[in-house]
């Protein structure tokens, strides 16, 4: 069979690499591409990834590889995201976890609002943590109206990332696991935990179950 070239980005929280993944029908050979730096940024008290950065970087390490790609992936940290508005641009730099402003205060208050940390762990199976994208949210619900209420849709990292160089809008499963917004039992959003904060449906992506085995997601 002909070689497939698999190019995948690591993406952590300070810095990414692409690694070259090789398959000639026999075995897979590993070469790092591309190892670059990054970190994020803080503007108005807030702390920002940039997003542009990291878009250009995997740029420059697609550009490194002589052989013909087969496929190319990302893997990043959980929980952050970025927003889109209705005609597919960015609205603004996805926010860190790393932001203080995402303290056990507000995090306290969004428990109480969905019916206590006990029931959000039976729906999500996901501990309750300061900076997971529930509480991201609800934050900027509560003090981020306008740009909360301009986005059209809700990406997490690697699906952003994908959407930057696809044009494909979706979630894919196991990232939407780390948000204590989706349900693991039905395999759905929490509808509860949208309504009860306030948040657009809409900003919700299908979530594409296609590698687990639950069946694909249309197309």
């Amino acid at each position: 069979m002909a070689t497939k070239n698999v190019l995948a980005f690591d993406l952590g929280a300070s810095s990414g690499r692409g690694m070259l993944a090789r398959f000639d029908g026999k075995k897979i050979t590993l070469e790092e591409i591309h190892r670059f730096p990054h970190n994020f940024s803080v503007m108005n008290g807030h702390v920002y990834w940039n997003i542009l950065l990291l878009a250009d970087e995997i740029k420059h390490g697609m550009s490194l590889c002589r052989e013909e790609l087969s496929g190319v992936g990302f893997d990043t940290w959980g929980v952050d995201c970025g927003r889109l508005d209705r005609e597919g641009n960015l609205l603004s730099l996805p926010g860190s976890y790393r932001d203080a402003a995402l303290d056990d205060a507000n995090m306290e208050e969004v428990l109480e609002k969905i019916g206590g940390e006990q029931y959000a762990f039976e729906q999500t199976g996901i501990a309750s943590l300061a900076y997971n994208t529930l509480y991201k949210l609800y934050y900027m619900q509560k003090n981020m109206p306008s740009l909360l209420g301009c986005a059209d849709k809700m990406l997490l990292m690697p699906n952003l990332l994908e959407y930057l160089f696809s044009g494909v809008v979706h979630t894919e499963y196991s990232i939407a696991s780390t948000t204590q917004l989706y349900d693991m039992h039905k395999k759905a959003w929490v509808k509860s935990f949208i309504d009860k904060l306030g948040l657009k449906e809409s900003l919700f992506t299908e979530v594409d179950l296609c590698r687990q085995g639950y069946g694909c997601a249309s197309p």
